[in-house]
């Protein structure tokens, strides 16, 4: 498969991944009938704050990662805002790739690991130790759970198979702001 290809391959694959963990840790279920979430943008922080989505109680997944995180931890540019793909899901576009950042609460552990189990289609994910309460390497990234919040990271495309320092990076920072 040509490197193009194969780039656009995995981040769709990392982004499917992603909202199906989110979804899936949430107690969301694949319903085709559901609506379709709607995509928005939010301006560009130069701070990160914390907040709840005015819709649904939930944390806001734009509101705990800026623009400048995104860069610092990956050490790519940004462009243009954060876009919040729905309640769960927010995304950075960075050149070459793109950032996605999940943040679902509340979630049961027992939720958060069968969603974890579920995305990883047979194979057995590797525990990050210090990382919230438990957390798992998955493609492209990291998903982390911490007193009743999941919290799912993905960078594409992604040095090492599991988002490496990157995803971490932002993990880390996001366990400091909830």
């Amino acid at each position: 498969m040509p490197h193009r290809s194969r780039a656009r391959f995995m981040w769709i694959l990392g982004a499917a991944m992603l909202a199906s963990a989110v979804l899936a840790a949430c107690g969301g279920s694949g319903n085709k009938t559901a609506a379709r979430p709607s995509v928005t943008r939010q301006p560009a922080a130069t701070t990160a704050t914390t907040g709840a989505s005015n819709t649904t109680g939930t944390k806001d997944p734009c509101s705990y990662v800026s623009v400048a995180d995104v860069q610092t931890a990956t050490g790519k540019t940004v462009s243009g805002d954060a876009i919040r793909v729905n309640d769960f899901v927010c995304r950075y576009q960075t050149s070459g790739g793109v950032v996605n950042v999940g943040v679902a609460t509340p979630v049961t552990k027992d939720r958060f690991q069968q969603g974890v189990q579920a995305n990883a289609g047979g194979q057995t994910l590797a525990m990050i130790d210090g990382l919230g309460d438990q957390a798992f390497a998955i493609p492209f990234g990291v998903s982390v759970f911490k007193d009743a919040t999941s919290i799912t990271v993905t960078v594409s495309p992604s040095p090492t198979p599991t988002g490496g320092d990157a995803a971490i990076a932002l993990a880390r920072l996001i366990l400091q702001r909830i």
